[in-house]
């Protein structure tokens, strides 16, 4: 069976289709101004530490009185419920994904990897991951991405 690393090779990044679902490799939107969301971890199962990966191309994301452009928060030590503000510049976006560790080594986007993403209220997603090693599995991490309007991605 041919990986979703590398069909999203062949499809340049853009979603692809596994057994009906739509399998993303990473949740973008853009930004034209500041924004608050919550993220809320649902479940992990996994051999693997899972955790998510939040960027902003240009502009800075806080969270616990830090200003940062990228973050990695992970699912057993991070709070269950978070609240991150984003302060984009100009055309920023903001880019989320799954990570897990594999002994001291993070890891993305290689095997199995993607996202099934579910808009279930408005402003309010749910993130179905499957990390990259083994069959995929969409139920290696789950977390919420409350925003308050709906965005697209």
């Amino acid at each position: 069976m041919i990986t979703f690393s590398e069909q999203f090779q062949t499809s340049m990044g853009k979603p692809i289709d596994f057994e009906g679902r739509k399998v993303y490799p990473i949740f973008t939107i853009d930004l034209d101004s500041e924004v608050e969301f919550s993220l809320l971890w649902k479940n992990s199962n996994s051999n693997f530490k899972q955790g998510i990966q939040i960027k902003i191309d240009k502009g800075t994301i806080e969270v616990n009185d830090e200003k940062l452009s990228s973050i990695v928060l992970w699912q057993d030590t991070c709070p269950e419920k978070i609240s991150l503000r984003c302060m984009p510049k100009k055309n920023a976006k903001l880019k989320v994904w799954n990570v897990w560790q594999v002994d001291d080594l993070v890891q993305a986007w290689v095997g199995n990897s993607g996202i099934e993403i579910e808009k279930y209220e408005d402003g309010e997603y749910r993130l179905n991951c499957s990390d990259g090693p083994g069959a995929p599995d969409f139920g290696n991490t789950t977390f919420e991405l409350k925003f308050p309007y709906d965005v697209s991605f």
